[in-house]
């Protein structure tokens, strides 16, 4: 009986697979193929200059504009995968690097993107009263586009009435209790930087779970929202307590203290975590509005609400 020959390897099963490695090289080599294509249809080779050649080299414009789109889907999915390296039993962290300590108010980051839409809306009517003015020179067209004016003086007009009150009261912070909260358990925590509000005479405390969904299509699309949970508590100034700064679970005590508002909901038993990478997206907002004498305080933050039995994978 031959025996075999020593050091040998047999593959048994079924087909081999490509590894990931080996199908980017098959996609370099494609590319790098599609590449040489273009430079000998547009004569490089020839002696034509290859600076002139480039702009019409399909292989370079096609592969940057789809970089370009999907660079947002890569650097998410980057950072999904590094939070799974970072905190492999904390699947809470994988879709976003929270904060362990507490959430910053997101007003000054909505207040941030309606900056740029309205700075957007302000340059397409003065191009296009530039082109109504010195192209087509129309008076007619110039005062048809008026209720475009009127929105745009608007929407700076209601920018600047919301930035006035974020300057106010320059964001205040809800500090956990625990990190995270479950389902089925109590959120608690303390609204600090009440300070700020002195004098007022009612604060309303909401908390609910909303589901997003992105409908429409086109300059049509839009982001719908689905309140699927809410309560909500009131308070007035005899809510207001003095408290350790830090005093949590999370991060010890500092010595000092400071007003703060205890906030403490008793969360539902049921299929309601938070799910931001999911569509349609679930998550927890807590909403605070202080009515006060003057400026009213509206503050609204993200806070992670998760369900215990939801293990790594």
């Amino acid at each position: 009986m031959a025996r075999p020959e020593s050091g040998s390897k047999r593959t048994h099963g079924g087909p081999r697979q490509l590894s990931p490695r080996g199908c980017l090289f098959v996609l370099l080599g494609a590319w790098a193929a599609w590449v040489l294509v273009d430079l000998v249809r547009l004569g490089v080779f020839s002696g034509r200059r290859l600076a002139d050649a480039i702009f019409e080299m399909p292989s370079l414009g096609a592969p940057l504009f789809l970089a370009v789109g999907l660079s947002p889907l890569l650097a998410r999915a980057w950072g999904q995968e590094r939070r799974k390296r970072a905190f492999p039993n904390e699947p809470w962290m994988w879709e976003r690097g929270w904060d362990r300590t507490g959430a910053r108010s997101m007003e000054p980051a909505r207040l941030g993107a309606h900056l740029v839409l309205a700075v957007v809306l302000t340059l397409v009517c003065a191009m296009v009263a530039l082109l109504a003015r010195y192209v087509v020179r129309s008076d007619f067209l110039l005062l048809a586009l008026s209720p475009f004016y009127a929105v745009t003086l608007g929407l700076w007009a209601w920018w600047g009435w919301r930035a006035v009150r974020v300057a106010r009261f320059r964001g205040p912070y809800l500090r956990y209790a625990t990190f995270p909260f479950f389902l089925g358990e109590r959120l608690q925590g303390d609204l600090e930087g009440v300070e700020r509000i002195e004098g007022f005479t009612r604060l309303t405390v909401t908390l609910r779970c909303v589901r997003e969904r992105w409908t429409g299509s086109g300059r049509g699309r839009r982001v719908a929202r689905e309140t699927i949970h809410e309560q909500s508590w009131e308070t007035g100034p005899a809510g207001v307590v003095q408290r350790l700064v830090g005093a949590s679970a999370v991060e010890a005590p500092t010595g000092s203290t400071r007003p703060v508002i205890p906030v403490r909901f008793e969360l539902p038993d049921a299929d309601l975590g938070t799910a931001l990478l999911a569509d349609p997206a679930r998550k927890w907002e807590l909403h605070a509005r202080a009515e006060r004498p003057g400026l009213d305080l509206e503050a609204s933050f993200l806070v992670p609400v998760y369900a215990r039995r939801q293990k790594s994978t």
